[in-house]
């Protein structure tokens, strides 16, 4: 079907890592797929795949907040793991629901607060610039960040990609989409797609947002982001 979600065979998994352990060296991997934790019986034949197969290796995964439990971040710790990633998106529950992220506040707070307990390090992903997003919703995420105490922060600006149903939208009102690839680096803090604040308005919040990151990840900064953009914003009076 459209939506059918079709799984790597776990012993194909270990295959490609035991080759790349065996022949490069390789004792760290990242595990590049959002779905990874979604069936928990293969997640557990992959952690019981490492121990059989005495792999030394470490290994960080994505997942969805919906998908955390604690038994099985438990069992992924014994089996080397070492991070779980995961997108918050949003701070906004309005936001969260406009994008169909299938979470909220509350349920972001509880499931990532499993991570930590279980002993995992916590990298969190947030986006600015979502379509309909407030000024006030922008401020709402970068201050949702400190709120669940994660190790690493990656903020990002969003970008259509081609094929996405987003893409499709922003095609019909911006005839840069199809000619334009600067609009797809979700880098770029022109990336402003919310439709409710103003270019220079959002390239100013943007740029604070990523040097707040920089200085939350360098454990720098003790204080929320709003207090620190009325900070940074008198300094540059």
């Amino acid at each position: 079907g459209k939506n059918k979600l079709r799984y790597v065979a776990i012993g194909k998994v270990i295959e490609e890592i035991r080759h790349l352990h065996d022949r490069y060296g390789q004792k760290y991997f990242v595990i590049w797929d959002d779905m990874f934790i979604a069936n928990k019986g293969r997640i557990r034949d992959f952690c019981e795949a490492i121990h059989r197969e005495k792999l030394d290796i470490r290994w960080d995964c994505l997942a969805h907040a919906k998908m955390l439990d604690l038994e099985t971040l438990t069992l992924m710790k014994k089996a080397g793991c070492k991070e779980v990633q995961v997108g918050m998106e949003s701070g906004s529950d309005r936001v969260l629901k406009f994008i169909n992220k299938n979470t909220t506040r509350k349920e972001l707070q509880e499931r990532t607060a499993l991570v930590k307990a279980a002993g995992l390090r916590l990298l969190i992903f947030a986006i600015l610039g979502l379509p309909s997003e407030t000024e006030a919703e922008m401020f709402a995420t970068m201050d949702f960040i400190r709120t669940l105490g994660a190790d690493w922060v990656r903020i990002s600006f969003i970008a259509p990609q081609p094929g996405s149903q987003f893409f499709t939208e922003m095609s019909k009102v911006d005839p840069r989409m199809d000619a334009d690839f600067y609009l797809f680096d979700t880098s770029k803090p022109c990336n402003n797609h919310t439709g409710t604040v103003t270019e220079k308005r959002f390239h100013e919040i943007a740029m604070a947002s990523i040097d707040y990151i920089d200085l939350y990840n360098r454990g720098k900064i003790a204080i929320d982001f709003s207090a620190y953009f009325k900070k940074r914003k008198l300094r540059k009076e």
